[in-house]
């Protein structure tokens, strides 16, 4: 393993979300990136913006230490929500142009930040910053003035949400000293916005599954599963309208949809269900900590998005050893199916269910689908990621 060198004072800046108890996949690469790092002997520090002081919904190692910005001796003394004036200048402005009203959202958050986040840092004084998305990126370049080397990760989809950056948000990046992207699809278009700075692809890491699926296992019903926020981008609707098709002629196969149903997309979701006529073979069941063994009693992993930057949740059932199905323009999902290999990519809702009703209909199918599944995945060993990154922090730091 790559261990050379002195210890790196790492801060990573989570400051464009809610970060206390919310399960979402920015949230938890954050915490893995931070345990990994200090488990490798480097002081860890993460800056958040939350509307209390708090622990992450995932484990967090106690020896990395976390600051909530808008708190100060366990009291609040900056606002989370903008002055009244700002957020309405900001809707006004929304009605025009989403790229306006987001520069006016990361000018007037800036204003309110800027300070702050310098006092922080300086106390940190760390060799380098990881910073989880753009607008944490503007904050501390632009906002607080700092010149220690940041690196900016890529959690989200370029092609289709950094149209809708501002240039004040583009101007701050292009003071990076590195980006990170998690797929390779994700360069042309980061290349494009960014065409100086130095690039590198690092995905996300994917542990070996120490529950692996028994396809072979007979069974009174057997399941297909589906994991992720519910929510329009992840479209679950999409699973159950394609399952729905072909429900009646396969009365021992069962959906089973994990995710917190307590939004409104969720309530739309049980809606669809009970239009379906299938709530007792169709079933939502909330979220869990304990994904292995969600895949570990799987036989098929459906993943309907429309939208991925790289399905965490996708990667994770591939090492499973589950086949899978995706749509083909899905850019975080086709970058990890490989089409009729792995399991099948499809460019329509019949072909949804056309794919699902192949690996359904073939025990051997969905074996050698996973197998070969189980080998892509295994880019992603942890060990690797993390080397890779140990190497490109040691890189930018020594800059600083």
């Amino acid at each position: 393993l790559f261990r050379s060198g002195e210890p790196v004072n790492i801060l990573v800046a989570h400051l464009g979300t809610h970060y206390v108890r919310i399960g979402g996949g920015v949230e938890r690469a954050t915490c893995e990136f931070a345990n990994a790092m200090q488990k490798r002997g480097h002081q860890v520090s993460i800056l958040y913006i939350d509307t209390m002081e708090g622990e992450p919904y995932f484990q967090i190692s106690p020896q990395v230490k976390q600051y909530n910005i808008l708190f100060k001796n366990k009291k609040q003394i900056l606002p989370y929500k903008l002055p009244l004036v700002y957020r309405l200048k900001r809707e006004v402005a929304r009605l025009f142009s989403q790229r306006k009203a987001r520069e006016i959202n990361a000018l007037s958050r800036g204003k309110i930040y800027g300070s702050r986040l310098r006092e922080l840092i300086d106390v940190i004084n760390p060799d380098v910053i990881a910073s989880c998305s753009i607008i944490s990126t503007k904050y501390i370049i632009k906002d607080a003035g700092i010149i220690t080397p940041v690196v900016q990760m890529v959690h989200d989809d370029p092609p289709t949400q950094y149209p809708y950056l501002s240039s004040v948000e583009i101007n701050a990046v292009r003071h990076s000293a590195a980006i990170q992207v998690m797929l390779p699809y994700a360069l042309p278009t980061v290349k494009r916005y960014f065409p100086n700075n130095y690039i590198e692809v690092i995905g996300l890491p994917i542990k070996e599954s120490t529950h692996p699926a028994n396809l072979h296992e007979t069974k009174s019903h057997y399941v297909i599963s589906c994991v992720g926020t519910l929510c329009d981008r992840k479209n679950q609707k999409q699973l159950v309208q394609s399952f729905a098709e072909i429900a009646d002629k396969y009365p021992d196969w069962n959906v089973e949809i994990w995710g917190n149903n307590s939004n409104s997309y969720g309530r739309q979701l049980e809606r669809e269900i009970h239009g379906s006529g299938l709530e007792s073979r169709i079933m939502i069941k909330g979220s869990t900590k304990d994904v292995e063994s969600v895949y570990a009693s799987s036989d098929i992993f459906a993943v309907p998005s429309k939208l991925e930057s790289f399905s965490l949740s996708l990667a994770e059932a591939m090492a499973a050893g589950l086949p899978a199905i995706g749509f083909k323009n899905c850019n975080g999902v086709n970058s990890l199916i490989q089409n009729q290999k792995t399991g099948f990519l499809v460019d329509s809702p019949e072909d949804y269910s056309q794919a699902l009703e192949k690996l359904i209909n073939s025990v051997e199918l969905r074996e050698r689908m996973g197998k070969e599944g189980q080998k892509y995945i295994k880019r992603f060993n942890p060990d690797i990621i993390w080397n890779k990154w140990e190497q490109l922090l040691r890189k930018v730091s020594e800059h600083k």
